[in-house]
């Protein structure tokens, strides 16, 4: 069985200040890396008498980015000062993480999809001596998270 990749520069994260439908979203502008994920807890009790009782914890997910900063992005891009007033306005987002169609034997949403509401939970900036301004950020989904892309 043949092993198709998905390329990293195929990921990308998509934010939108519209939570019913998504519309306008912006990207991550010079984004170097990202990752994502879904965690569930789940609690065992041990009883007496009625054994082992399992409770599965609502899903959370969470993505986190780093990249360098562009003080000039193109329109469709979202710079390090709009996540800064994003997170600091405590504004809920809609939020997709997906991977792009490589127009070939990839499709959009084959290696990853996630998408739902939430908010920005940290954005920081590096400045580094010899260096370029960095940034990183996180988001956290807060509610139902849809993990299968919608034809």
């Amino acid at each position: 069985m043949a092993t198709t990749e998905v390329a990293a520069s195929l990921i990308l994260l998509r934010l939108s200040t519209d939570t019913e439908n998504g519309s306008n979203p912006v990207t991550i502008v010079c984004e170097t890396d990202s990752e994502a994920g879904i965690d569930t807890s789940v609690t065992e009790t041990q009883t007496k008498r009625c054994g082992t009782l399992v409770a599965v914890q609502s899903p959370t997910g969470t993505i986190t980015l780093n990249g360098v900063v562009d003080a000039t992005p193109d329109a469709g891009e979202a710079s390090l000062q709009q996540l800064m007033i994003w997170a600091s306005n405590r504004t809920k987002l809609w939020a997709e993480y997906l991977n792009e169609s490589d127009g070939g034997s990839i499709d959009e949403g084959d290696g990853i999809y996630m998408q739902g509401l939430g908010y920005l939970t940290s954005v920081r900036s590096t400045s580094t001596a010899g260096d370029t301004q960095k940034f990183s950020m996180g988001f956290s989904f807060s509610g139902a998270i849809n993990t299968a892309l919608e034809s």
